[in-house]
Order: structure tokens, then sequence, then C-alpha cells
């Protein structure tokens, strides 16, 4: 009997690439994934990529090769339907109970990944006439456009960030949203408006007062659905969301730093209990095993201290980025809009750094295929001793002179870094974003003096 387990549960290294798609297939030369990662922990990597992927965690590993260790003991005596069932309904608990909610105050469906999760919400409309209306495609992930276009209905996309990667003022974006919500209401449609919060360069639009302010106007016919997938939340952030009756997209691969291909939708337990309980793959559930135990280790830390250690780390980070010769900030909107109910809260701080690289002679943004070409570079062991690096997938912001595409960087603090720099010392955490940077440094000093690669679209972002 355990031979047959052994075949239902295979090696966990196998087991966490199950239940997704191609990009979490190790390459059979390299065994990394298409995000850079390995199905194992990869402790000599600076893993700075969490907006994209991590590698598993050594500690999150171990606890989830136990977890499948006791899982095929089970099936013993269980059907392995009736094991994924219990262990499906056990996850489901302890991720509430993580978040701070009580007993059917909330529910959530856990599913493959952030874009099953937009697709789930919108079956709550599947035979109604609905306009979508969510925030830039490029800030978030790549399947996410076609995972909410409805049965009956369209899709309305409102742009962030101008051509030349600036922000778009707060009051143009929300403008564009209300006369989009307006004119949806006025055709007789219902309306999924989908906010982000926290976007691929760390972006949260619309603001929170014309949200309230349209449903207060509107009512029922327009539903929230909150793109939190990033998942740099305070429980108490989500808590007051799904309290107001919105739905909340999450992921435990991105800055929970669990593997690759994990996703969950929040909200109200009556409005939940409308979807169908599907129940994950077993390759699925080990994914969110490893998420769930790097939730609980980071959700232990102490809130307080966490966000005074976040609040300087930031700013000493800032300042190395601004000294560098090559890097050129990418503004955002995150800090002042953590205030109010965030105010002094982690989740108001920012935790992405996204980057545009400049031509080491003309001090002129770089673009996509200059950026993928460092990003992949990065990732190679050098011979002078340089450690591999994972930084967060380039994402189009925008386009150069020329009219090709403008992509970011992104050097990014996860779940698990903040873990160890509040166990240990912050100084450490902040000598490897020194490292990283120096090393940026120096392939900064070899552009000038290298052809140009050669630019592919497949290589953009998507996650």
């Amino acid at each position: 009997m355990l031979r047959e387990s052994e075949h239902i549960l295979p090696p966990l290294a196998q087991l966490l690439t199950e239940g997704g798609d191609a990009r979490i297939i190790p390459d059979a030369f390299t065994g990394r994934n298409r995000y850079g990662c390995m199905a194992l922990p990869q402790p000599d990597v600076l893993a700075f990529g969490s907006c994209t992927a991590s590698p598993p965690g050594t500690l999150a590993w171990q606890a989830t090769d136990r977890w499948r260790t006791a899982l095929a003991a089970r099936f013993v005596d269980s059907s392995p339907e009736a094991v994924r069932m219990a262990e499906t309904t056990r996850m489901m608990q302890q991720f509430m109970q993580l978040l701070g909610f009580h007993h059917d105050e909330a529910a959530v469906r856990l599913v493959a990944s952030g874009t099953d999760a937009h697709r789930l919400a919108v079956t709550l409309f599947a035979q109604t006439p609905l306009r979508v209306i969510m925030m830039a495609t490029h800030e978030t992930g790549s399947g996410v456009p076609d995972a909410l276009q409805p049965v009956i209905g369209s899709v309305d996309v409102i742009s962030l960030r101008e051509a030349d990667a600036g922000l778009r003022s707060m009051q143009t974006v929300d403008w564009e949203v209300e006369r989009a919500v307006r004119s949806a209401v006025q055709a007789g449609e219902r309306v999924l408006l989908v906010v982000i919060d926290g976007s691929k360069t760390g972006l949260i639009a619309p603001s929170l007062s014309l949200i309230k302010r349209l449903q207060v106007e509107w009512g029922d016919t327009v539903t929230v659905l909150v793109d939190g997938s990033q998942f740099r939340l305070a429980p108490a952030t989500i808590r007051r969301y799904v309290q107001s009756g919105w739905l909340v997209a999450l992921t435990g691969s991105k800055f929970m730093a669990g593997p690759s291909f994990s996703g969950a939708l929040l909200g109200n337990a009556t409005l939940l209990s409308r979807l169908p309980m599907d129940v994950p793959s077993f390759g699925v559930l080990a994914r969110w095993h490893a998420a769930l135990f790097e939730m609980a280790t980071f959700f232990a830390l102490d809130e307080k201290m966490l966000a005074s250690g976040l609040f300087h780390l930031n700013r000493k980070i800032l300042a190395l980025m601004q000294k560098s010769t090559f890097l050129a900030l990418l503004s955002g909107n995150l800090p002042e809009y953590g205030a109010g109910g965030r105010a002094g809260s982690w989740d108001g701080m920012p935790t992405i750094f996204p980057f545009l690289l400049r031509d080491a002679y003309s001090g002129q943004p770089l673009s996509f295929r200059w950026i993928s070409d460092c990003y992949r570079q990065l990732q190679q062991p050098d011979v002078t001793g340089q450690q591999p690096v994972l930084l967060g997938q380039p994402v189009i912001c925008g386009t150069v002179p020329d009219g090709e595409p403008l992509a970011a960087l992104r050097l990014c603090l996860s779940a698990p870094l903040l873990v160890m720099a509040m166990q240990g010392s912050f100084d450490g955490l902040l000598d490897d974003v020194a490292r990283v940077l120096s090393y940026i440094e120096a392939w900064g000093k070899k552009t000038g003096i290298r052809r140009c690669p050669e630019y592919r679209m497949e290589d953009e972002d998507r996650t």
C-alpha cells in the first residue's frame, strides 16, 4: 500500500510542480523553471524576486516534506479524494485563522493561481451583463485580463503610468474609473471594479475615497474585487476589505515566498457560498502548505517592531539605490495611500523597489531587451564569485523614444527575508542589497561595449 501511496504522492520536488502549467516545470538541463527557480531550496541565491517567484525556503521545504510523508500514510485508511478534501478544509481554516477571521465571518477558496482566483470571481456573474473595470494590464498577472473577460460584457482598462513610465495622478485615474462605472450602470450592466493593491511595481489604484463613494452611490450594482495577488497586505487590511463586502484575490507565492502557483479568493461567507467548492490537486495543496508555513512564521512577528525596522530599512535601501550610476527609481504611490487605516503598519511601506536602468554613456533609460539581458545575467553564477541573483522579472511600464518597450526591474523584500532580518539583524539584509546593486553596477559598466541583445516578446513577464 505504501508503494501505491508513493505513486499518488511523488517526491516533493516533483509534487511542487504539479497542478500548474509549463512555467513551473524545471528545465532538464538547469533544473530551473521559467522564473529562474528550482523546486528545491537554493540557499546560495540572493532571492529578491518575490514579486515574481522565489525558490522554496529550507524550513518550509522540510515542513512540507514531513506533511507529504504524513499524508501518504493516511491513504492506507482513506481514499485520495477524501484526504484531499480533508486537507483542503484544514488549510482553508488555517488560512482564515492566520488572517484573524472569526468562524463563518468570511470564507476562502484555494485555487491554483491568482489568475484562477480572478476567473472564479467572474463566475459570480456568469449570466449577467457585466462591465469589468481593471487597472493597467502590465501591473497584474499576464493571464488576468483574459480571466476577467465576462461571458456577457466587456473589460475596460485604466492606465496608471504615462508613456515615459511616470505616474499618472490619482485624480486622473479616479476620474476615468468613475466615468467608466457611470457609463456601465447607465447601460444596465453590473460592474466588477478590480482595485489593485500592491501591483507589480507596488501601486494602489483607484483611491479608497472613490471606491467608497461609488459603493454609496451605486450599491450592489458595483462589486469590488481587490487584486492583492502580491499579498503585501497586513491581516487587518484584508479584514477591512472583506468586512466592506469586497472580494480579495491573494497568492501564497509572491510576498509570502511559497512555491509558484497558489491562489486564493476571499469574501464574505454568503457571497462565496455561491461558488463551487473545487478541491485543489495535491500539488496545489503542497505549495499552499509551504506558503502557510511562511505566513504563520511572518505573522508571528511583532508588528510594531516590524514596521519600525522596515521603515529604517527602506530609507537605507532607497539611499543605496539613489547612489547608483545606472539605476533610476520608478515612482510609486504606496506610502501616500498607506495613510489612514494603514498608518504605522508595515503594509503602508514599500516592499517592492522598481527601477529603470540607464545607458552607461547617454544616461537614457534602457529598453526591454537590455533589461531582460541584465535580469538573465544576474541569475548566472560568475567566475569571480558573484552569487546568483533573482530579481522581479522585467515589467513593461512605458516606451523609449524609438518605440521599443521600456521595462523596470524590481528588487523585492519577502516575508522570509524580513523574518530573518527580525530574528538576526537588518544589517545583513542591507549588505545583501548592496551586493546585488554592485552586481548591477558591474553589468552596467559592460553595456557600452556589448552588442545589444535580441528583443523577444516572450521574455516579457508572464506571471
